[in-house]
């Protein structure tokens, strides 16, 4: 995740749109990636699967999908999944809660 992050802001810095474009690729299938790993943990057989979702990964998920602000579809979809995290993992639920206020505030700026 750091990595990746990392790339995305300085591709972004520099405003290079080729470095651009093949760090939202990497982006991307790492958003692919963290999907079909999520997939493999659900279709788990019931005696092998952890209790719950796994925070971690749809941390890691909504991290990845809130990159692309500008893009409502992706802001949504990081929504649902830190309204996922509210209930799966109290422990940091007002941190959960404020990334979805953070989230409609850019959503609600798309709409202007």
């Amino acid at each position: 995740m750091g990595v990746v992050t990392e790339q995305w802001r300085h591709a972004n810095k520099r405003g290079d749109s080729g470095e651009l474009a093949k760090v939202t690729e990497l982006v991307k299938e790492s958003i692919t990636r963290t999907k079909e790993t999520q997939k493999i943990l659900n279709e788990m057989p019931v005696d092998d699967k952890p209790t719950g979702p796994c925070a971690n990964l749809l941390s890691a998920l909504a991290d990845l999908l809130e990159l692309f602000l500008t893009d409502r579809q992706s802001l949504k979809e990081a929504n649902e999944i830190l309204t996922e995290l509210i209930t799966a993992d109290p422990v940091r639920r007002k941190y959960w809660k404020s990334r979805v206020e953070r989230n409609e505030n850019a959503l609600a700026s798309l709409r202007k």
